[in-house]
């Protein structure tokens, strides 16, 4: 009875093994997004690049695992409600 348990186990795994290394190698993007009332702040700015830096400390890599995002109203504050409902649908403002 041992050996009928042991050989169930060892199907089991060898089943399931694949299916759990193809879903550890799915990661997912993490988005951040930046919204200044001015221009907005590049990714390659003295704060865009201490931000992406401490982001890279915490194991969040710009183009691996993390998407960044900048955007700016121009001087434009009364945008700024629309560019945030831009930023959470995933869009970009028309009108800017």
């Amino acid at each position: 009875m041992l050996r009928r348990d042991f050989m169930s186990v060892l199907a089991g795994a060898v089943i399931a093994g694949p299916r759990l290394a193809i879903a550890q190698a799915q990661s997912k993007v993490y988005r951040v997004g930046t919204l200044l009332p001015g221009p907005p702040l590049a990714e390659k700015s003295p704060l865009g690049v201490i931000l992406l830096k401490k982001l890279e400390q915490h194991d969040y890599t710009l183009g691996k695992n993390l998407a960044f995002e900048a955007r700016g109203a121009g001087g434009q504050t009364g945008k700024l409600g629309e560019i945030v409902r831009a930023m959470k649908a995933g869009t970009r403002s028309t009108s800017l």
